[in-house]
């Protein structure tokens, strides 16, 4: 039996490595299994969705995806804090009520006073905790899937605004007329037109041109090979309607309802006179005056 006297000492072990998370909590909110069906048989992968928060203000959610959930538990950890939100807490609560819906998931958060404590369930009450919000309201309508949960609070949390803040940008931007005021926008929404003044052209519209021909006053230029109009006279080589042309002599224009036969000569159909071969035909002669018609009464009488 050897005596533990002669017993070498036991070499020290080195000390653990300690990771640094830079003051950030980590919370792993979701996993699940995904089995891939291949030819072999199935392969197995691991999804965990991961919040992380300094509770601070700061906070961020990341999904790794590995074939151990370590491994996808630590690429969720450096997805989230690559991807941190700023929640402008207001005393322990938030600023105001919020409303916001992404896929099919609703939700509402709501400041509440002092001593309300988070009343929140689930992935939304991990963010709230891990973000450094100690008094609020909240209601998650629609689905419930994790995933799409902690996509929607993230979103509502980014689209806080601080009152002092906004206002005072308000105020700047009022006591600089002619600038034109940009505000800040969401993913999704249009951004506003760049120029001040007038609004955007409308589809199939050409955009005003600032330097464009001047309007002339007497319509459009002559072409080539056209004399200017006169004074009283209008535009063009084309006489008024009604008048002929001054420069020149009038022509007999011939009948259009009968052709020049062979032998006469074109112009304008002689007088009509009688025609000898039909002789039952009357002429049209100076209208006689009728007699006057006898006077209805009694006859005169002699005297």
């Amino acid at each position: 039996m050897v005596s533990t006297a002669n017993r070498p000492p036991r070499p020290q072990r080195p000390p653990r490595e300690t990771e640094d998370t830079g003051g950030f909590s980590e919370r792993v909110v979701y996993t699940r299994r995904i089995a891939k069906v291949v030819k072999g048989g199935r392969r197995l992968r691991f999804n965990a969705l991961v919040v992380v928060g300094d509770g601070m203000g700061n906070v961020g959610a990341g999904m790794g995806k590995a074939l151990v959930i370590p491994d996808a538990v630590r690429k969720g950890n450096a997805i989230a804090r690559r991807e941190l939100v700023k929640i402008p807490i207001k005393g322990s609560t938030i600023p105001h009520e919020i409303t916001v819906k992404v896929g099919a998931s609703i939700v509402v958060i709501k400041p509440a006073p002092e001593g309300t404590g988070i009343i929140a369930a689930g992935a939304m009450r991990a963010i709230l905790e891990l973000g450094g919000v100690r008094d609020v309201v909240g209601k998650s309508l629609g689905s419930r899937n994790p995933i799409n949960t902690v996509q929607a609070t993230l979103e509502a949390l980014r689209r806080l605004r601080d009152p002092r803040l906004e206002t005072a940008r308000r105020l700047a931007a009022r006591t600089q007329p002619g600038q034109t005021v940009v505000r800040p926008q969401h993913p999704g929404r249009p951004q506003p037109y760049p120029q001040a003044g007038g609004r955007p052209p409308q589809q199939g519209q050409r955009p005003p041109q600032s330097g464009g021909r001047p309007p002339q006053s007497g319509g459009r230029p002559p072409q080539q090979g056209q004399r200017p109009p006169q004074s009283g006279q209008p535009f063009g080589n084309r006489p008024p309607q009604g008048q002929g042309n001054p420069g020149r002599p009038p022509q007999q224009q011939p009948n259009p309802g009968r052709p020049p036969q062979s032998g006469q000569p074109a112009g304008p159909p002689p007088p009509s006179q009688p025609n000898p071969e039909r002789p039952h035909q009357q002429q049209p002669g100076p209208p006689q005056q009728s007699e006057p018609a006898p006077q209805s009464g009694p006859p005169p009488q002699d005297r």
